[in-house]
């Protein structure tokens, strides 16, 4: 599902040249459920956006679902991610004038993967007409998380999707996560969290860009 070849990713900064990545190679099959861990700063999110297209590497290839995707033209990168990767934020990333309904709508207005008159009906939440402000921190990663979902995505990457969550409501974040896996969903985690290998099938730690160990 997700093949990553010596993968390497290179800033620019006033301070000079910093190496986010080095030289990371992981393969990644269908229905996995992987725990990204690492210090912070260690090149988690860089790394996400990798998978995701969210970045290109400086050197390597980023392989998902047999799509070669740093060789996408920016046009077709945006189309691509949005049919076939679902991304969490820690902060949820809603907006705010939209109620739950709506936000969950928007990626399926943007690829048209689903007639209109089906879209609302796949959006439905028990929160549905409420906007983010009025709902718990709970509750808003629910509605990011079936965002995540609208497109039946085969892949859904989440950076730190529970830090900003009571430890009952991230524990049953991380099961939804274990239960979208166990249906054939390619998830992939960047996570503090301390229980995390009660529901991966793997971890892999990333320290200062480079890949430490992989295990699982």
């Amino acid at each position: 599902m997700i093949s990553l070849q010596n993968i390497s990713k290179t800033f620019q900064t006033p301070a000079g040249s910093f190496s986010a990545l080095k030289d990371i190679n992981l393969q990644i099959t269908g229905g996995e459920f992987i725990g990204l861990i690492g210090k912070s700063g260690s090149g988690k999110s860089t790394l996400l956006n990798m998978m995701g297209g969210i970045d290109r590497p400086s050197t390597g290839s980023v392989t998902v679902s047999h799509t070669e995707i740093q060789t996408l033209a920016e046009t077709k990168l945006a189309a691509w991610r949005g049919r076939t990767v679902g991304f969490v934020f820690q902060f949820f990333q809603l907006l705010p004038t939209l109620t739950a309904a709506e936000n969950v709508m928007l990626p399926m207005d943007f690829c048209k993967t689903f007639p209109s008159r089906e879209r609302r009906k796949r959006a439905l939440t028990q929160q549905a007409d409420k906007l983010p402000a009025t709902l718990s921190g709970g509750e808003q990663q629910r509605v990011a998380i079936a965002r995540a979902l609208a497109n039946a995505p085969g892949v859904v990457l989440a950076d730190e999707p529970t830090g900003n969550l009571d430890s009952v409501t991230a524990h049953s974040v991380l099961d939804l996560f274990r239960q979208m896996a166990d249906e054939g969903t390619t998830v992939v985690i960047a996570t503090h969290e301390a229980d995390i290998s009660r529901v991966i099938d793997r971890t892999v730690e990333i320290s200062d860009g480079e890949l430490v160990s992989v295990t699982g």
